[in-house]
């Protein structure tokens, strides 16, 4: 007689069962990457759009404080740095700033102040940048002899 030995395995339907835990599983695995892949890619361009801004606001502080005379004239929104055998322009549009040879994107409104008050041109010690829903004011702190020439 010929004795038959069970062999231990799964049964059609703990398989099945396996199957669909293992595809619901894999589901969520795949959306919950396509949301951090989402969030990380806007995390990426809101980082880069503040570090264009940061950067125009760092080139702006260290030439207001390095030159010597600052002029803005408005009809060419042109601002003009010079001092020392040394120059450096920024022009605004309504699309970009260009500094020397930079392009930083974005239109951005100008207003000029000398002693505090709004000047359309000439020598000036403070500026203020509006560009959306951003605000940026750079001053300079200029010696005596620049307020007794006044």
């Amino acid at each position: 007689m010929l004795s038959r030995q069970r062999l231990k395995a799964f049964t059609l339907s703990e398989m099945l069962v396996v199957l669909v835990i293992t595809t619901i599983v894999v589901g969520l695995a795949f959306v919950i990457l396509n949301l951090v892949t989402k969030q990380v890619n806007l995390i990426e361009s809101n980082y880069s759009e503040n570090q264009k801004f940061d950067k125009l606001e760092t080139a702006l502080w260290i030439d207001f404080n390095s030159f010597e005379y600052v002029y803005y004239n408005e009809v060419d929104s042109e601002l003009s740095f010079s001092g020392m055998n040394r120059k450096a322009t920024y022009v605004f549009t309504s699309e970009y700033c260009i500094r020397n040879r930079d392009t930083i994107p974005g239109g951005f409104q100008v207003q000029a102040f000398f002693l505090g008050r709004e000047l359309e041109n000439g020598l000036i010690d403070a500026i203020k940048l509006d560009q959306n829903d951003r605000e940026l004011f750079v001053f300079k702190n200029s010696d005596a002899s620049l307020y007794m020439s006044e």
